[in-house]
């Protein structure tokens, strides 16, 4: 199998490594962000159920509170028997079923007088009741002939226990379980010997509404037959089972559906790597009762949904990129180079040694382009070796054309001696300026061999020095020892060859030492190598307007 094909899919492999470390990673993360929020959930729920159960014990003990101070309901308790039982009991006349008789209509007069001040004092606050809330009143006749028989009926007891204490002198509120059912009561004295209690119902209307009001469920497990809930009765009695176990303390309960997912098409995906419940809950109790919570949960469907459609749309990527990288190891073709004619390659080596009149054979297509290509430096190559050997470099060797030079930064050397100091010394390069005079640049700045004694100047009447001719292009330009060449050893050559120019172009000579030809190069050596950051500066002469000039060039 193909090497770069096996580097291919070991790349595919080693992103769906990191994206599976990743998602691996994150899922831990973002499952307990998402419990964390189902918790917050819950808090925020209580903390709404324990405002509304605020709310409900002010109401009830208001309305409770201004109906016993009702004029009429103060009369109707403490009425006396009619005049004719009373005669007929001085006579002893008065029979037990006139007795009966008269105490039930006594009786119907009070509650009716109960009911009225009740709902009149419920009119005055502006408070509307639940439907089935209900009253009961005491007076010291009832306490004697109906609290005995009240107090031993299961269903009743805790609600005449309020009237009782509460017509002893002791007013009472708080939950109750009436008739199977959970209430929330508040008992007043109304006078020596009476009492109204007013009983408001905890029951699927008040759950519903403190679900609407809190964004949970409501769950009441007082004991009763029956739960008060807001969801399925199975899954409110486990709720109810794991969270009475460790009352305030969120638990889970069950494992989160599969979640509906909407892009790019609509499908219902598991939660991966991770346990996630169904529902967190909260129980909380209630004071009052020995075996009384209120469960609030919450499911955590829609807290986990962010975490499973991260999942999905990661593995779906994943897949992809390796499906991908399968296809394309699978059906994309190796690139097979194109093979170089050894004719070619014979003419390439031959060039490359100095034998500048090779020829590389004609060809089509792309390597008649590179073979064209090389002939045309050749044929260039070989005429400028013939222009070094004539002695004259920059002739074209045909009709006396001057040879186009690199725009490389240069500078021109002034002529020195008697009368003023010489003028500044211009590079190309349009950032080095190069004063003329002593360069006063400290030895100790650079590393540099002292320099050795100044050569002799010309005169105008000696030969100036020739230099060496050569069929080769390479042996003319660079020199077997160049590369070793020191700074001094090129300093000095570059002077004889400047000397040598001058001569040739009729300019005087006299003065020129190297001891002032020197420190210029020097000066402009640092400043380029500090412009450029080049690792040290080579110089040539060339021919400018007629005259000798030096080429400063940058060697990285």
């Amino acid at each position: 199998m193909n090497r770069n094909r096996l580097k291919l899919w070991l790349y595919m492999l080693l992103f769906a490594v990191a994206g599976a470390a990743n998602l691996l990673g994150l899922t831990g993360e973002l499952a307990a962000r998402a419990l964390r929020g189902a918790d917050d959930g819950l808090q925020v729920g209580a903390a709404q159920v324990r405002g509304a159960e605020r709310l409900m014990a002010s109401e009830a003990a208001a309305v409770t509170g201004l109906a016993v101070k009702n004029a009429e309901l103060l009369e109707a308790l403490f009425a006396a028997p009619p005049r004719s039982i009373q005669a007929g009991r001085k006579k002893g006349q008065a029979t037990g079923q006139d007795e009966a008789a008269g105490s039930e209509a006594r009786w119907a007069a009070t509650e009716a007088a109960a009911r009225t001040a009740v709902e009149e004092a419920a009119s005055r606050l502006g408070i509307t009741l639940p439907p089935n809330a209900f009253w009961a009143v005491a007076n010291q006749e009832w306490l004697e002939k109906k609290m005995p028989g009240a107090l031993q009926d299961p269903q009743r007891k805790e609600a005449a226990s309020f009237l009782r204490d509460a017509a002893s002198g002791t007013p009472r509120r708080g939950y109750v379980r009436v008739n199977d059912g959970l209430w929330y009561g508040v008992a007043y004295p109304a006078g020596e010997g009476a009492a109204l209690v007013l009983f408001l119902p905890l029951d699927l209307a008040w759950a519903k509404s403190m679900a609407l009001a809190s964004g949970v469920d409501v769950t009441l497990d007082v004991g009763t037959p029956q739960l008060v809930t807001t969801v399925r009765p199975d899954l409110a009695r486990r709720l109810v089972k794991s969270a009475t176990v460790t009352p305030k303390v969120p638990v889970s309960e069950g494992t989160v559906p599969p979640v509906l997912l909407e892009q790019p098409f609509k499908v219902r995906v598991p939660v991966l790597f991770v346990k996630a419940p169904a529902a967190r809950a909260l129980a909380v109790p209630l004071a009052g009762l020995s075996r009384g919570f209120l469960v609030l949960s919450v499911p955590t469907v829609s807290y986990f949904s962010d975490l499973a459609r991260y999942q999905w749309t990661l593995l779906t990527i994943l897949a992809a990129l390796l499906l991908v990288g399968l296809l394309l190891g699978v059906l994309v073709k190796t690139e097979v180079l194109p093979q170089v004619p050894a004719t070619l390659v014979s003419a390439a080596t031959k060039i490359e040694r100095g034998d500048f009149s090779a020829r590389a054979p004609e060809f089509l297509g792309a390597l008649g382009t590179v073979a064209g290509a090389l002939n045309k430096a050749a044929a260039a190559a070989e005429a400028a070796a013939v222009r070094l050997a004539t002695g004259d470099p920059f002739s074209s060797g045909q009709g006396g054309q001057k040879f186009n030079l690199p725009a490389e930064p240069s500078f021109t050397f002034p002529p020195s001696g008697p009368g003023p100091a010489p003028a500044a010394i211009e590079a190309r390069d349009s950032t080095a300026k190069i004063t003329g005079g002593t360069t006063g640049f400290p030895l100790s700045a650079f590393e540099a061999t002292p320099p050795p004694a100044p050569a002799p100047a010309l005169d105008s009447t000696q030969a100036p020095p020739q230099r060496p001719t050569s069929t080769s292009l390479f042996q003319a330009v660079t020199p077997p020892a160049a590369a070793e060449e020191s700074d001094e050893e090129h300093w000095l050559n570059v002077h004889a060859e400047f000397l040598r120019v001058r001569a040739q172009c009729g300019e005087p000579v006299d003065g020129l030492g190297y001891e002032r030809f020197r420190p210029k190069l020097e000066k402009n050596k640092q400043q380029l190598m500090e412009k450029h950051g080049c690792r040290t500066v080579r110089f040539s002469v060339y021919v400018k307007d007629g005259k000798a000039a030096l080429r400063a060039t940058p060697v990285k």
